[in-house]
């Protein structure tokens, strides 16, 4: 007989398995948007850089043919493992072209967030084997096409753009800074397949002149042409580009350059050249560069010779200015007054699962370096000659893979770095690395993971683990520590540090997940007033909710921050936010609210925010106040979109916002992003 409790229970049961059926009904591969969100989630606040969201952006934006796409090609998708890559293309061998991202499922060895993370990087198109395919002109009128144009409107008027009056005198000075508070870019992009690149980009940064000031019309102009073949010419470049050899320790891109980057990217940065089709104004080389292919070696050449920004005391040089900023009359005349060569090759050779090669650069600038008089200015570079030379060697079977590079400058100072990935079973998979770059060693081109800002005077290693069951739980978390073997800007002497971090996602349904994640970064720290050093600590929290209904999605976060100086009380912070984004039709909308209360800015908590494509900005977010951001892009046929940003952001217990040139005399400033995109 049944009872009110029975019943009770029955009818919770049954609305349990309907929500759930409901539930799962609406799951759908993840948006761009989320991926992106997610993946930022992997870049502490103070490592984040525009040059992994603009290669990831154009990534997406032209993704390779998944039926034709070699390995290397693949190899350039972040959190795919060389053993995943294989898989794929041993499947695709086996059973012909793949035809949507649901076969996707049916390849061995592939991990349950490769499903989602693969489509947004490639499409699934035909084969063909049309030799006249493969001719440059063919593929240039053949490309897909697409013109982009950002502006960016500030409804406020920053300090070093006002005219100001001298209480003294009564004499009316002029902005310091020389164009309008406008800023904007105009970019081309033509791609074939993944076999041609063609693009240029032009930009102006707020302050900037614009068809004044010796600017013939913007103020930065970048040009690339890339060509990939199969034959024994292989990759060739023209223009603006970036080359990567081993890990990095001579000439590097940088891709995933931290903790859980490394341990999820699965793999280090495939070596080659690439397009510099980012508005980055420092980290790429321009003129030419060309692999040959002789298997089973390959042999790549490159030259490159470019202006920068230099701060010059008489001839000699103090340092580059890396920010590409021209607002003042003094940035107008450092501009490229400094003269960069750069030539360089590398020999590879590959044998089935073994890669080796020999590596070489020489660097000459036309005026010297000096260091200064500073405790951590002692190890910096001096000279206008600078040459590396390193052997870089990996080795790849379907679970394990070691990868290393042993580098020397032209002072004889050494660096090493190597790395070990290994895939056990039940779903773990461990990554372990060890660094050790000398005091002198002095390499301008090279990017690879650095506890401190660049690859020199630091000795770390790095425990990584990474456990996935059953595709509902996501368990990740690193361990590295470091001692900086010079002083710092932080430090008087030698100094220590480490960084803690871990992750745990639960997916009960497909289009529902929660997560928590916590990190630690702490150093060393001493002044000239308190010289003995003392850890400085940040610990930092997040509890994350996400869900969808159809074509809705909403991530909720809320996030802690605890920040204990080397000297002086602790600071706290607080944030709330909500983002809710929407596709309707050809309509996409997206919208996010941030409440914050933090207590300096050392406190500061990031959070991701709805972007445009092109239209790159991290917000960190200190003191007290409130933030919003919304962004629209209307499809208009096949060839048109327009979008569309606006954000606005309040303080609450300040009256003004930054200072110096850059002070906005009021707690509050709006901002309006416009895009045209027309593809063809």
């Amino acid at each position: 007989m049944d009872t009110p409790i029975w019943n009770n229970l029955k009818l919770f049961l049954l609305f349990f398995l309907c929500f759930e059926v409901a539930l799962n009904a609406y799951a759908q591969q993840e948006d761009w948007e989320d991926f992106l969100n997610n993946w930022t989630e992997l870049i502490p606040s103070d490592e984040a850089n525009s040059y992994d969201l603009e290669r990831l952006e154009e990534m997406h934006a032209h993704p390779i043919n998944i039926n034709q796409c070699s390995r290397e090609e693949l190899m350039m998708i972040p959190m795919l493992s060389a053993a995943e890559a294989d898989s794929l293309l041993q499947y695709r061998r086996k059973y012909g072209p793949l035809l949507s991202a649901g076969e996707l499922r049916l390849v061995p060895s592939l991990r349950y967030d490769c499903y989602n993370v693969i489509p947004h990087f490639v499409y699934f198109g035909q084969t063909s084997e049309d030799e006249k395919k493969h001719q440059l002109p063919y593929q240039f009128l053949h490309g897909n096409q697409e013109v982009a144009a950002v502006a960016a409107i500030p409804f406020y008027r920053r300090q070093g753009f006002k005219t100001t009056v001298k209480t003294s005198t009564g004499e009316t000075v002029r902005p310091k800074y020389v164009g309008s508070p406008l800023s904007g870019s105009l970019r081309y992009r033509n791609h074939y397949s993944d076999r041609l690149q063609v693009g240029w980009t032009l930009e102006n940064d707020d302050g900037e002149a614009f068809a004044t000031q010796e600017n013939r019309l913007f103020d930065y102009y970048s040009f690339y042409l890339l060509q990939r073949n199969k034959g024994w010419l292989g990759t060739w470049a023209v223009g603006d580009y970036k080359i990567h050899w081993g890990m990095g320790l001579t000439t590097g891109v940088g891709f995933m350059n931290s903790g859980m980057g490394l341990l999820s990217s699965r793999h280090g940065h495939a070596p080659g050249v690439f397009a510099h089709t980012g508005a980055d104004e420092y980290r790429y080389l321009r003129g030419g560069a060309v692999e040959l292919n002789f298997r089973p070696a390959k042999l790549t050449l490159f030259a490159s010779l470019r202006e920068l920004d230099g701060r010059l005391e008489g001839d000699s040089l103090k340092s580059i200015n890396t920010s590409g900023y021209h607002r003042l009359l003094l940035d107008r005349k450092r501009k490229h007054n400094t003269q960069q060569q750069v030539a360089g090759g590398s020999v590879d050779f590959q044998f089935r699962q073994i890669h080796f090669g020999l590596s070489g650069l020489y660097i000459h600038y036309n005026h010297p370096f000096m260091r200064g008089d500073r405790p951590y200015q002692q190890y910096l570079m001096k000279g206008s000659n600078f040459a590396n030379a390193s052997l870089h060697y990996s080795y790849e079977r379907r679970k394990i893979s070691f990868a290393g590079e042993t580098a020397v400058s032209g002072e004889g100072s050494m660096a090493l770095l190597h790395d070990l990935r290994w895939q056990l079973p039940s779903f773990v998979h461990v990554y372990l690395q060890h660094r050790y770059y000398g005091k002198y060693y002095q390499a301008p081109l090279s990017y690879a993971y650095s506890a401190s800002s660049s690859c020199r005077g630091e000795h770390g290693v790095m425990l990584g683990l990474q456990w996935q069951p059953f595709g509902k739980w996501y368990l990740a978390g690193y361990a590295d520590g470091y001692r900086l073997l010079t002083p710092t800007y932080h430090a008087l002497t030698p100094s220590n540090g480490y960084k803690l971090e871990a992750n745990a996602i639960f997916r009960p349904w497909n289009n529902t997940a929660f997560s928590l994640r916590y990190r630690l970064n702490s150093r060393q720290e001493s002044t000239t007033k308190h010289p003995q050093l003392h850890y400085a600590m940040k610990h930092s929290v997040r509890l994350q909710g996400e869900m969808q209904w159809g074509k809705v999605r909403s991530v909720t976060a809320l996030d802690g921050c605890y920040y204990k100086p080397a000297v002086g009380r602790p600071e706290k912070g607080a944030m709330v936010s909500e983002r809710v984004s929407v596709t309707w039709k050809q309509l996409k909308a997206a919208a996010a609210l941030v409440a914050f209360h933090t207590q300096s800015y050392d406190a500061s908590i990031y959070s991701y925010q709805p972007k445009l494509l092109y239209a790159y900005s991290y917000s960190f977010f200190y003191y007290h106040g409130y933030a919003a951001t919304c962004t629209l892009e209307q499809r208009l046929g096949r060839h048109l979109r327009l979008a569309c940003k606006f954000s606005a952001l309040h303080y609450t217990n300040r009256e003004t916002i930054s200072s110096s040139d850059r002070l906005i005399a009021h707690p509050y400033k709006h901002d309006l992003v416009l895009q045209v995109r027309w593809m063809f």
